[in-house]
C-alpha cells in the first residue's frame, strides 16, 4: 500500500480519529475507487524482497553491536571492581580508564 496515496484519500474524505479498523475500510475504499479516482491509480507498492546478503550483513552488525556492547559492560565492571580494590590506581593513570 502507498502510504502516501492513502495519507492523501485520508485528507480528503475526513473520519474520525485512525485506528487499525479505520485504515483497512480506507484502504478497500480506495482499492475500489482506482478506476475512478486519479489519485487512487498505481495505490499497490510492490515490495521488494530483500537480498540475502542484506539479512545476513544486519545480521552481523547486530551481533557485533551486542559484543560491543558485552565488551563495555565488562570493561566497567573490572574498572568498578579495581577501583573498589585499589583506588589509587586510578590517580596514576591520565584519563581514569584502565587501557584496553
Amino acid at each position: 500500500m502507498n502510504n502516501l496515496k492513502l495519507a492523501r484519500f485520508r485528507e480528503i474524505f475526513r473520519r474520525a480519529a485512525k485506528t487499525d479498523r479505520l485504515d483497512t475500510r480506507k484502504i478497500l475504499e480506495l482499492f475500489q475507487l482506482k478506476d475512478h479516482l486519479p489519485l487512487a491509480k498505481d495505490v499497490r507498492q510492490e515490495v521488494p524482497r530483500v537480498p540475502l546478503v542484506n539479512e545476513k550483513v544486519k545480521r552481523l552488525s547486530r551481533r557485533r553491536r551486542q559484543l560491543v556492547n558485552e565488551k563495555v559492560r565488562v570493561v566497567n565492571r573490572m574498572q568498578a571492581d579495581l577501583q573498589a580494590v585499589c583506588p589509587e590506581l586510578l590517580a596514576i593513570t591520565n584519563d581514569g580508564h584502565v587501557r584496553r
